[in-house]
């Protein structure tokens, strides 16, 4: 640019630097909110898996635990 324009100076508005931070924080939080909705899909299929074969109503604690071997059984990474 410089070769083409040799004046010009470079110029940064807080508008444009405002909207580049909102959509990289946008983008990071659509990531989380996908990663939480996945884990929680798994939860809820470890639950419904343990009801059908036992008939009985797990508490939460038996829910993660199920979640968390689950989550190791296919490789996921927890953080």
């Amino acid at each position: 640019m410089q070769r083409h324009f040799p004046n010009t100076q470079l110029v940064i508005d807080k508008f444009h630097v405002i909207k580049h931070l909102l959509d990289a924080l946008q983008q990071v939080r659509k990531q989380l909110k996908t990663q939480y909705i996945n884990q929680e899909t798994i939860l809820v299929k470890a639950i419904r898996m343990n009801n059908k074969h036992t008939g009985a109503i797990l508490n939460y604690w038996s829910a993660a635990a199920i979640f968390f071997s689950k989550c190791k059984m296919n490789g996921r990474k927890m953080n």
